[in-house]
């Protein structure tokens, strides 16, 4: 029925060039996703039985040769791989919280690969289909090639994306390179929609997260903002719409063209939600700006090149919703950090620390907080009680 088809499998021995099918690159990462589950093992010796397009590309990979390289895989035919990742350059990414996160170099492709000890969830699926919807308009973004659960583990394989990560102060290039992105995201997002993230509720989530936190500052701070009656009754008027809520610059790339252009890409978009749809400018001004040594006025200067009519009032407290979610995760979490990442976390911790004294001081030399609204001026550090509020 397919006569051009059929031309390219038995020319190629892979799906590539056929309407509607499995790309190679989506069949290895498929095969990837296998083989990190063998990453740390010591000694295993298993039988693997499938189909001939994957057990061609298993051994291939393993091998570093072209995955489409022709190899035994008649029905009963039997290939031996010793050591499987010898010929794969791994990397292993330990500032992640949540997952093990590596960068795969095969022959032909590069992958990132993300494993967590828990199973798929509808996010997962929803957040591969909100990343090839957008690509086109977006660029380069880390569209999802294999998703794969076993039990309480699972396992999701990314495209690279190209680019450097940059921390602190940028450069006007790089700075308008951002902001270009972040503007363009925000248009894009907000026409897209979702039937599987429900609506965050901002302040009952500091409710929430106050009642809870153990740690006598973050909990103080949550509290400052619980006391904001005005704006949250901004907040209850608000529309929401789809955001990218975790815009720190370990998931913002700055790549370099040949002529000098420089784009900035966005990576790990686990962080999607549904939220008022200011809070996305928000989000990014603390999690990307502030958080980063910017001043407080500096990020404001920012944030007007995006939207020149922002309510600071509003804003400013949707920050501090930001920083109160940072404080609350960093410090709350400190006794169950790994080795390898308790360090970049309290150097995280630290900085969600700055960027609170320095939003309060600004909020309340505009007179943001006063005594009007029955919210007094707080600034934290001088008001050290305990010794787990001196140490943070």
């Amino acid at each position: 029925m397919y006569p051009e088809y059929y031309r390219i499998w038995l020319e190629r021995k892979d799906l590539d060039g056929i309407p509607g099918a499995e790309k190679g690159s989506e069949l290895q990462a498929r095969v990837l996703a296998f083989l990190m589950e063998y990453y740390d093992k010591e000694e295993f010796v298993d039988i693997v039985v499938s189909h001939a397009g994957f057990l061609r590309s298993l051994i291939n990979t393993s091998k570093g040769l072209p995955r489409n390289t022709p190899v035994d895989s008649r029905n009963g035919a039997i290939n031996i791989i010793d050591n499987p990742f010898d010929y794969l350059k791994i990397e292993h990414k330990d500032r992640a919280m949540a997952s093990k996160v590596f960068v795969i170099e095969t022959l032909e492709d590069k992958y990132v690969v993300k494993l967590k000890n828990r199973s798929l969830l509808p996010e997962d699926y929803e957040e591969r289909r909100i990343l090839n919807l957008i690509s086109a308009d977006l660029g380069s973004v880390p569209t999802v090639l294999s998703l794969a659960g076993n039990g309480n583990s699972s396992s999701k394989v990314l495209k690279f994306v190209k680019g450097n990560t940059i921390f602190g102060i940028l450069n006007e290039s790089t700075q308008q390179a951002l902001i270009k992105k972040i503007s363009k995201m925000s248009e894009v997002l907000t026409h897209i929609e979702s039937n599987v993230y429900k609506p965050n509720d901002i302040y009952t989530e500091i409710e929430e997260l106050e009642g809870i936190a153990k740690n006598s500052y973050v909990k103080k701070y949550g509290q400052s903002i619980l006391k904001d009656k005005i704006n949250k009754s901004k907040l209850e008027a608000s529309k929401y719409c789809l955001i990218h809520n975790d815009l720190n610059r370990d998931n913002i790339l700055f790549e370099e063209s040949e002529d000098g252009t420089i784009t900035a890409n966005i990576i790990d978009w686990e962080g999607l939600g549904l939220y008022p749809q200011d809070y996305q400018l928000a989000s990014f001004l603390v999690s990307a700006i502030l958080i980063e040594g910017y001043s407080v006025e500096e990020t404001m200067k920012i944030a007007k090149r995006i939207d020149p009519n922002i309510d600071e009032d509003y804003i400013t407290y949707l920050m501090k919703y930001r920083i109160f979610k940072g404080l609350h995760f960093f410090a709350e979490n400190r006794n169950v950090y790994t080795e390898n990442n308790k360090k970049a976390s309290n150097e995280i911790l630290k900085k969600y620390f700055f960027a609170a004294e320095k939003l309060e001081r600004y909020r309340a030399n505009k007179k943001f907080i006063n005594i009007n609204r029955n919210i007094e001026g707080v600034t934290f550090s001088k008001e050290v009680q305990s010794n787990e509020e001196r140490e943070i």
